[in-house]
């Protein structure tokens, strides 16, 4: 009798985590920062002027981001981003870009400079955001995906970045 609940116990608490692992997986996938291409090194983001600060800026403030990375390649590659709204976990949020996006939702990275006395040759590639193709029209909590051959699923960097409304910050306070 013992051991057919000690059985049972362990069956359930088996079934429990198998759901739990199959509502993790269905709820959504959690943003990192990530980078999936080994040519691709020194990815950086942050507000223009403050090098070694968070990626973290107001909204509708006057400050961008510069999100910028190199790859070690002697030829441009066709580079493009999107822009992604997360909750504050960092799951998609589920948000049209309609609502948290002004001008074109996919873009290509136009900014690049190739080095130059250097041992190893690479390509310097930036973008700053907001500028004339996007802008953010909420806070929270963001990540930029950089793809190539303008396929979004061959996703090669995520990097997360966050908007504040100031507004919100000192309504608090």
């Amino acid at each position: 009798m013992r051991k057919i609940f000690l059985i049972s116990i362990i069956s359930f608490s088996i079934l429990i985590s198998v759901n739990c692992k199959a509502s993790d997986l269905d709820s959504g996938f959690i943003y990192r920062n990530e980078i999936k291409k080994n040519s691709i090194n020194t990815v950086q983001m942050f507000p223009i002027g403050w090098e070694l600060a968070e990626p973290v800026i107001q909204l509708k403030g006057d400050n961008q981001l510069l999100f910028s990375f190199d790859e070690i390649k002697e030829n441009i590659q066709d580079y493009s981003y999107r822009i992604l709204h997360c909750d504050k976990n960092w799951y998609n949020s589920g948000l049209s870009e309609f609502d948290f996006l002004e001008g074109f939702s996919e873009n290509q990275i136009t900014e690049y400079e190739h080095s130059f006395n250097t041992n190893v040759n690479y390509i310097h590639y930036s973008v700053k955001i907001p500028n004339d193709d996007i802008s953010l029209k909420l806070s929270g909590n963001y990540v930029i995906e950089v793809y190539e051959d303008f396929d979004p699923e061959k996703v090669v960097i995520r990097q997360r970045f966050m908007i504040l409304d100031s507004k919100l910050i000192f309504k608090e306070l």
